[in-house]
């Protein structure tokens, strides 16, 4: 076969065989980059053992746990569903289930992405906007954490490529993709309100009581796939956990708005908001997607073609609303953002198929651009990548903390090994709530002096004060690591140094009778 054949990029069209083909290799090639950076001998952090702990506990249980007060419980629920298909109870090997979980999800995404881009531009650079998708650094990333996000993405891409497929009927199967998103993560009933108006303008032209009947079969399918889950929540946790959460939204802002001048506190709410949004989605276009997004949403704009314009109506509502929010509440992280890298893709290529146009030799010019994708994603993740021998430190030294501690101050993101070593320590298959001590860590929102701090959380039974020598901490951590003496009343029960270690954290005990 020659060179031609191989490349495809006769008449600008792939075949079905070779789709295919292109996309298995995509794939692997997604797979291998993600598992060569997949911590398999590193515990979860946060959220992802939130979720460990509910599939953990819906697995030893096999029923839905009470105790638990989070939103988004279908990610935790799946996995939980797949812990009890596993014949290893080993707490380590289950966590890497759910990472391998995640990886595997987020590669799957490129065939709904195909999918999305196909609507727009013919196979081959349909191929160009998965290459984007799935070798994204923060993408890959993300798809290792065991989190909530991989799931949420292929729904959402999966809806977007069905609501626009020739085949009427797959608008039901693209609701129900949306009806399994919100149970994931409460904002897709963002996402489900822009599918609704996707539907009635890519159907304007036949608006009768056929299509309003045909709503109503969608709102029926929607009602079904999520009213269970909401009820189970009722039952488990006190509340449906979505119209509780968008009262608690709508009670956030209007705090916000409270005191003398109402409406100047709502502004500054709304321009702190802007202000974070505009910097993370600046942000969210490091390393490659900067490049081609910004000048490709101008092209798509001014295209003929209206369902780019109600992908760009899709990119305002949620920058506008869920995005925009979180955002104004001061939270800093570009997760909320990852949702949109499907229709990122799609805009991207709006640029490059113009650089194809004015290019004689497009070969050349489409391999340079998958090798600027490849390069610059591996170098950020080489930059980004986890520090493993700091990690597998941190463990040790937390163990040693869990040991002689009770209630301490919490820091990010060391501390949180404090949680997961109970798990750890039993090493199999257990009911979470049924372990013997659980440590308890206060977090300095208001970034105390360590005076206030301890004053303030007495109360709360602060029985430690854990420090380390990492950069961006509270300015009593230098203090204390430096001049230790000069608190009379903290006892130091441990020093890393002592044991070898590299990373330097001190524990002290509080002496509450010199303190007073």
């Amino acid at each position: 076969m020659n060179f031609k054949n191989n490349f495809l990029f006769v008449n600008n069209e792939f075949s079905n065989k070779h789709v295919i083909l292109s996309l298995l290799v995509i794939g692997i090639a997604g797979i291998i980059l993600r598992l060569n950076y997949l911590p398999l001998d590193i515990p979860f952090l946060s959220d992802a053992m939130l979720y460990f702990s509910y599939a953990n506990d819906l697995n030893f249980l096999n029923q839905f746990p009470n105790g638990y007060n989070f939103t988004n419980n279908g990610w935790p629920t799946l996995v939980g569903f797949l812990f009890n298909l596993s014949p290893s109870t080993a707490i380590l090997e289950l966590m890497n289930i759910q990472r391998i979980v995640s990886v595997v999800i987020s590669t799957l995404t490129i065939i709904p992405v195909y999918y999305l881009c196909k609507k727009f531009f013919p196979n081959y650079l349909a191929l160009i906007g998965v290459c984007i998708f799935i070798f994204d650094p923060r993408i890959v990333i993300n798809s290792l954490l065991g989190i909530t996000d991989p799931l949420y993405i292929f729904l959402i891409a999966s809806s977007l490529a069905l609501v626009f497929s020739k085949n009427k009927n797959y608008v039901f199967l693209a609701f129900a993709c949306i009806s399994f998103s919100i149970l994931v993560r409460y904002e897709g009933i963002i996402w489900f309100f822009i599918l609704s108006i996707i539907f009635f303008i890519y159907n304007k032209q036949k608006f009768n009581y056929k299509l309003i009947l045909k709503y109503g079969v969608i709102i029926l399918i929607c009602i079904l796939i999520i009213f269970p889950m909401l009820q189970i929540r009722t039952e488990t946790m006190g509340s449906d956990k979505i119209l509780s959460v968008f009262q608690g939204s709508i009670k956030d802002v209007r705090i916000s708005s409270d005191g003398e001048n109402k409406i100047f506190s709502f502004m500054e709410y709304l321009l702190n908001g802007l202000i974070n949004l505009f910097k993370y989605l600046g942000w969210v276009m490091i390393p490659f997607l900067g490049i081609f997004v910004p000048i490709g949403t101008i092209l798509s704009i001014k295209s003929k073609d209206q369902k780019s314009k109600l992908l760009i109506f899709g990119v305002i509502i949620v920058l506008s609303t869920s995005t925009l929010y979180a955002y104004s509440r001061g939270i800093q992280d570009t997760r909320y953002l990852y949702p949109l890298y499907p229709i990122f893709s799609v805009l991207s290529l709006f640029m490059i198929e113009k650089i194809l146009g004015i290019k004689q030799n497009k070969k050349i010019v489409l391999s340079l651009i998958i090798f600027v994708i490849l390069i610059s994603s591996i170098v950020y993740l080489e930059i980004k990548s986890i520090d493993l021998e700091h990690e597998k430190e941190s463990l040790e030294i937390f163990k040693d903390v869990y040991a002689i501690t009770y209630v301490i101050n919490e820091f990010n993101h060391e501390s949180g090994y404090l949680h997961t070593i109970p798990l750890l320590k039993n090493n199999e298959l257990v009911k979470i709530s049924s372990f013997e001590k659980e440590i308890k860590t206060i977090p300095n929102i208001e970034n105390l002096d360590l005076n206030d701090f301890i004053k303030k959380n007495s109360k709360n039974n602060l029985t430690h004060i854990v420090i380390d020598d990492r950069e961006n901490r509270p300015e009593f951590f230098k203090k204390l690591m430096n001049n230790e003496k000069s608190f009379k009343y903290l006892e130091k029960v441990y020093d890393s140094k002592d044991f070898g270690f590299n990373y330097h954290v001190k524990v002290f005990e509080i002496n509450y009778q010199f303190f007073k």
